[in-house]
Protein backbone atom coordinates (compact mmCIF):
# COMPACT_ATOMS: atom_id res chain seq x y z
CA UNK A 1 0.00 0.00 0.00
CA UNK A 2 1.40 3.41 -0.96
CA UNK A 3 1.71 6.28 1.49
CA UNK A 4 -1.12 8.11 -0.27
CA UNK A 5 -3.35 5.04 -0.05
CA UNK A 6 -2.49 4.71 3.65
CA UNK A 7 -3.42 8.37 4.22
CA UNK A 8 -6.71 7.92 2.39
CA UNK A 9 -7.52 4.77 4.33
CA UNK A 10 -6.67 6.44 7.63
CA UNK A 11 -8.98 9.35 6.84
CA UNK A 12 -11.81 7.15 5.58
CA UNK A 13 -11.73 4.81 8.57
CA UNK A 14 -10.92 7.57 11.07
CA UNK A 15 -8.88 5.01 12.97
CA UNK A 16 -5.56 6.85 12.87
CA UNK A 17 -4.84 9.56 15.42
CA UNK A 18 -3.92 13.02 14.14
CA UNK A 19 -0.23 12.47 14.86
CA UNK A 20 -0.28 9.41 12.59
CA UNK A 21 -1.79 11.51 9.79
CA UNK A 22 0.94 14.08 10.33
CA UNK A 23 3.55 11.31 10.08
CA UNK A 24 1.97 10.03 6.86
CA UNK A 25 1.85 13.57 5.44
CA UNK A 26 5.53 14.06 6.24
CA UNK A 27 6.32 10.71 4.60
CA UNK A 28 4.36 11.63 1.47
CA UNK A 29 6.14 14.98 1.23
CA UNK A 30 9.50 13.24 1.68
CA UNK A 31 8.65 10.78 -1.12
CA UNK A 32 7.20 13.24 -3.62
CA UNK A 33 8.48 16.67 -2.58
CA UNK A 34 6.32 19.74 -2.21
CA UNK A 35 6.26 21.16 -5.77
CA UNK A 36 3.18 19.92 -7.60
CA UNK A 37 1.95 17.81 -4.66
CA UNK A 38 -1.73 18.73 -5.13
CA UNK A 39 -1.77 17.74 -8.79
CA UNK A 40 0.10 14.55 -8.02
CA UNK A 41 -2.32 13.58 -5.24
CA UNK A 42 -5.21 14.01 -7.66
CA UNK A 43 -3.43 12.05 -10.39
CA UNK A 44 -2.19 9.20 -8.20
CA UNK A 45 -5.28 8.70 -6.04
CA UNK A 46 -7.24 5.59 -6.95
CA UNK A 47 -10.51 6.42 -8.71
CA UNK A 48 -12.62 4.96 -5.93
CA UNK A 49 -11.27 7.43 -3.36
CA UNK A 50 -13.99 9.94 -2.50
CA UNK A 51 -13.41 13.61 -3.29
CA UNK A 52 -14.02 14.42 0.39
CA UNK A 53 -11.15 12.14 1.38
CA UNK A 54 -8.86 13.86 -1.12
CA UNK A 55 -9.85 17.26 0.25
CA UNK A 56 -8.95 16.00 3.72
CA UNK A 57 -5.59 14.66 2.49
CA UNK A 58 -4.75 18.02 0.92
CA UNK A 59 -5.96 19.88 4.02
CA UNK A 60 -3.54 17.86 6.16
CA UNK A 61 -0.78 18.56 3.64
CA UNK A 62 -1.57 22.30 3.69
CA UNK A 63 -0.47 22.43 7.31
CA UNK A 64 2.55 20.20 6.64
CA UNK A 65 4.25 22.10 3.82
CA UNK A 66 7.00 24.65 4.30
CA UNK A 67 4.93 27.28 2.45
CA UNK A 68 1.86 26.71 4.67
CA UNK A 69 -0.08 25.28 1.76
CA UNK A 70 0.46 28.15 -0.67
CA UNK A 71 1.32 25.78 -3.53
CA UNK A 72 -1.68 23.55 -2.81
CA UNK A 73 -4.02 26.54 -2.67
CA UNK A 74 -2.68 27.91 -5.98
CA UNK A 75 -3.15 24.49 -7.62
CA UNK A 76 -6.74 24.34 -6.34
CA UNK A 77 -7.39 27.83 -7.72
CA UNK A 78 -6.03 26.69 -11.07
CA UNK A 79 -8.46 23.75 -11.09
CA UNK A 80 -11.32 26.16 -10.41
CA UNK A 81 -10.19 28.60 -13.12
CA UNK A 82 -10.04 25.74 -15.63
CA UNK A 83 -13.48 24.56 -14.52
CA UNK A 84 -13.20 21.27 -16.38
CA UNK A 85 -13.05 18.59 -13.68
CA UNK A 86 -15.93 18.24 -11.22
CA UNK A 87 -13.91 16.07 -8.84
CA UNK A 88 -11.12 18.65 -8.65
CA UNK A 89 -13.68 21.42 -8.19
CA UNK A 90 -15.25 19.54 -5.28
CA UNK A 91 -11.85 19.08 -3.66
CA UNK A 92 -10.80 22.69 -4.23
CA UNK A 93 -13.98 24.01 -2.64
CA UNK A 94 -13.61 21.87 0.47
CA UNK A 95 -10.06 22.69 1.55
CA UNK A 96 -9.33 24.47 4.82
CA UNK A 97 -8.64 27.73 2.96
CA UNK A 98 -10.80 30.05 0.88
CA UNK A 99 -9.86 30.13 -2.80
CA UNK A 100 -8.52 33.34 -4.33
CA UNK A 101 -7.12 36.29 -2.44
CA UNK A 102 -8.74 38.68 -4.91
CA UNK A 103 -12.43 39.05 -4.11
CA UNK A 104 -13.46 39.90 -7.69
CA UNK A 105 -11.75 36.83 -9.08
CA UNK A 106 -13.28 34.68 -6.33
CA UNK A 107 -16.77 35.94 -7.20
CA UNK A 108 -16.26 35.51 -10.94
CA UNK A 109 -14.77 32.02 -10.79
CA UNK A 110 -17.11 30.64 -8.12
CA UNK A 111 -20.17 32.00 -9.91
CA UNK A 112 -19.00 30.22 -13.06
CA UNK A 113 -18.29 26.97 -11.16
CA UNK A 114 -21.71 27.11 -9.47
CA UNK A 115 -23.40 27.45 -12.85
CA UNK A 116 -21.34 24.70 -14.49
CA UNK A 117 -21.63 22.24 -11.59
CA UNK A 118 -25.09 22.75 -10.02
CA UNK A 119 -24.24 20.35 -7.18
CA UNK A 120 -21.57 22.89 -6.12
CA UNK A 121 -23.74 26.00 -6.41
CA UNK A 122 -24.67 26.08 -2.72
CA UNK A 123 -21.05 25.56 -1.64
CA UNK A 124 -19.93 28.40 -3.91
CA UNK A 125 -22.61 30.70 -2.46
CA UNK A 126 -21.57 29.78 1.08
CA UNK A 127 -17.90 30.53 0.41
CA UNK A 128 -18.80 33.86 -1.20
CA UNK A 129 -21.07 34.81 1.71
CA UNK A 130 -18.63 33.71 4.40
CA UNK A 131 -15.62 35.33 2.77
CA UNK A 132 -17.49 38.61 2.27
CA UNK A 133 -17.83 38.88 6.06
CA UNK A 134 -14.07 38.87 6.52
Amino acid sequence: MTTLERMCAAIETEEEPDDELDTLADALLAEWGEPGIADRVMKEAPGEVKWRTLADVLSVLIWSTSDNGHGIARAAESWLRQGEDGRKAHVALHLDVYPFVDREEREQVLTTIGAKFPQLAERCRKILTDSARR
